[in-house]
């Protein structure tokens, strides 16, 4: 997929955009996104109530949880980054977890979920087991 100039700026207005609370952050991108949080529930396996806690920072979040909200939206890894860091988390590369994690954010933000869980499961990382849904295409 190429990518245009226009988008590129669209991105960086985006994340120049991005402030430190994290409803109007996570507003801006699913706007930006055209992502509703029902559908982003639809697409993370994730439910609309938790969805709507964590965007509006009433709750905490799994790490896991928000990860998949920002590759269920597509979200380039700087507004990913971002996002777990409004929501407590930060990627650490003496966790297995979160190595896999940062590498789903800076480098598989353009496929689906169903997509990135089979890479996982090929790749034989277990984080693939936290993923909601039924692997696809794939003989187990």
């Amino acid at each position: 997929m190429t990518i245009t100039k226009e988008q590129i700026l669209e991105e960086a207005q985006i994340i120049r955009s991005l402030s430190n609370d994290i409803s109007d952050s996570w507003n801006k991108v699913l706007k930006w996104r055209h992502i509703s949080q029902a559908r982003l529930s639809r697409i993370t396996g994730i439910s609309e109530k938790t969805i709507g806690y964590i965007i509006n920072g009433q709750k905490s979040s799994s790490i896991n949880n928000v990860v998949l909200m920002c590759l269920g939206a597509n979200l380039p890894g700087e507004i990913s980054e971002h996002l777990l860091k409004l929501s407590g988390h930060c990627l650490t590369f003496s966790n297995e977890d979160h190595v896999i994690y940062h590498h789903l954010i800076w480098h598989r933000t353009s496929e689906s979920l169903p997509e990135i869980r089979n890479y996982l499961y090929e790749i034989g990382s277990d984080i693939y087991m936290k993923f909601p849904g039924v692997l696809e295409n794939m003989e187990l």
